[in-house]
């Protein structure tokens, strides 16, 4: 089950179409933290997209791609409406699909180290939502948009993780920045 979750995560850039990859995954890695629902969204339609090829492989492409769009709808609306219970939900699976894509990015040989790695994702990806809300939201949205972008492009060999590595820089720091400038703001109102 784990090898082919693996094998689903490598086909997912292909399957969300590029560009649309690129476009989530940068809005993702700048703006995360603010498009928390966007975030939930990615994470909804990508988990079902996996569980969907995994569970029912007769079932069409199309048919996995309607049951992932529903998906990523239902996490935004949770998250607009239900956001408390959701943000678990969404740290746990984002946590184990950034697990994933980890093992397969560092090589470990699929098996039990992917469980292990799906595992301690999401319960990191949890605790860490539950925990350090805003500092995780930012970590994870920007993991999930950096390795939307670097599956999407093709990217020259030996460039993929130092890629993936500065595009979560950037976004963390983007996304810090910007949510300490706006603090600033409403202090400076507040007086």
């Amino acid at each position: 089950m784990i090898e082919e979750l693996g094998a689903l995560a490598e086909k997912i850039g292909a399957s969300l179409g590029e560009t649309m990859a690129v476009g989530v995954g940068i809005a993702l890695i700048l703006f995360g933290r603010r498009l928390y629902w966007l975030a939930a969204a990615v994470v909804g339609f990508v988990a079902v997209f996996l569980v969907s090829q995994r569970i029912a492989p007769e079932l069409s492409q199309q048919a996995s791609l309607v049951l992932s769009v529903i998906a990523g709808v239902a996490g935004a609306a949770l998250a607009v409406f239900a956001h408390k219970v959701l943000l678990g939900l969404v740290g746990g699976v984002g946590g184990a699909l950034i697990g994933l894509w980890q093992a397969q990015t560092f090589g470990l040989e699929r098996g039990a180290w992917w469980l292990v790695a799906a595992l301690a994702g999401c319960l990191l990806g949890a605790w860490l939502v539950g925990r350090l809300f805003e500092f995780a939201l930012v970590l994870l949205s920007s993991l999930l948009g950096a390795q939307l972008v670097v599956e999407a492009v093709t990217l020259p060999a030996g460039w993929f993780v130092p890629s993936y590595l500065g595009l979560v820089a950037v976004g963390v720091l983007y996304q810090l920045m910007r949510s300490r400038r706006r603090r600033k703001r409403l202090e400076r109102a507040a007086k």
